[in-house]
């Protein structure tokens, strides 16, 4: 048996067999950030790329406003919309879901249950899966499984590529790319470990691919994370507009690997547009002081700074204008 993988990914010349999808859910779950719930679930996704898989682990973080929350699902999409953009695909879901006081096989009834993937994450599901047979496993904290399709999970569902011809084309394109993409670069796009300064922070968001066929409105996140660390998030939309944004999809990925950790930093690529009021309740929850830095990037570099409770002020809205920088440093919209 390998040793639990991944916080939040790995890859693999082959798929692994079933006590080491179980060993990495069981792991997984450890990371949920469950203070309303206290109910753990983890949940790892599979893309299929030449000469090997990448897999991709989520767990729920939720949020006081719970609409705000990320399931498991969703965290797991995150990483791989993060990794991947637009080429991002699922070929394969595994779920775990418990009470966070089981951590481990016992009679508990509890143990038992095969909890299910929710209406919502379903959605989200189908929009990325390679095709409507993929397989969705549930596997009870114990070990038992069940194995259903997304199609008869979600009967007659639609994406974005069921609407526009040309993405349907590109997402075909995609599957046919020939290169394996080189884990570090992955990996590179989701989380480091050492500091970053400005300038590869705005690198590394220029590296990033939204999933924005919708709005057409890119946005990347970069957080600093109180244990030293980074991660990126990218806006993460789908056909039945209940996608995430950049914010939820990085405090996804931050989860996945650190569990609660704090935010210390935030660094958004979004044409100087401020994060939706959404994003900043998401942020409140856990940032680690009401002044962390909240720095917006324009597309050709340009930043403006603020600390954190400056930014309701300028919350995002469908009419929003970018915000620009006037003397002194100040913003105005």
């Amino acid at each position: 048996m390998m040793l639990p993988a991944p916080k939040p990914l790995c890859f693999l010349t082959e798929i692994p067999d079933e006590d080491t999808i179980i060993a990495w859910l069981r792991d997984l779950r450890r990371n949920a950030y469950v203070p309303g719930s206290s109910y753990q679930v983890a949940v790892v996704m599979m893309m299929k790329v030449p000469g090997g898989y990448y897999f991709f682990g989520g767990v729920n973080a939720e949020s006081a406003e719970h609409r705000l929350s990320l399931h498991g699902e969703e965290s797991a999409i995150a990483a791989l919309a993060t990794a991947f953009g637009k080429a991002a695909v699922i070929d394969a879901v595994w779920l775990m879901a418990a009470p966070d006081y089981l951590t481990s096989p016992t009679p508990d009834a509890l143990a038992d249950v095969q909890g299910q993937t929710c209406g919502n994450c379903r959605q989200q599901i189908s929009g990325l899966a390679v095709a409507g047979n993929i397989p969705v496993r549930t596997i009870s904290l114990n070990g038992q499984g069940v194995t259903d399709t997304i199609e008869t999970l979600l009967p007659k569902s639609f994406s974005f590529g069921d609407f526009d011809p040309a993405i349907a084309a590109r997402r075909a394109q995609d599957r046919a790319r020939k290169n394996s993409p080189d884990y570090t670069a992955i990996e590179n796009r989701l989380i480091r470990n050492a500091h970053q300064d400005n300038s590869a922070i705005f690198a590394w968001l220029c590296d990033l691919e939204s999933i924005d066929y919708a709005s057409g409105q890119p946005q990347a996140v970069i957080l600093s994370l109180s244990n030293g660390a980074f991660v990126a998030g990218v806006r993460v939309e789908n056909a039945a507009y209940t996608g995430l944004n950049a914010v939820q999809a990085a405090i996804g990925v931050a989860s996945t690997a650190f569990g609660g950790v704090g935010v210390a930093g935030v660094h958004i690529l979004s044409g100087l547009y401020p994060p939706s009021l959404a994003a900043l309740q998401i942020l409140r929850e856990r940032i680690i002081d009401r002044t962390v830095p909240v720095t917006l990037y324009s597309a050709g570099g340009e930043a403006v700074s603020m600390p954190f409770n400056r930014m309701p002020d300028y919350a995002f809205g469908f009419k929003t204008p970018p915000l620009t920088l006037r003397d002194g440093g100040l913003f105005e919209s």
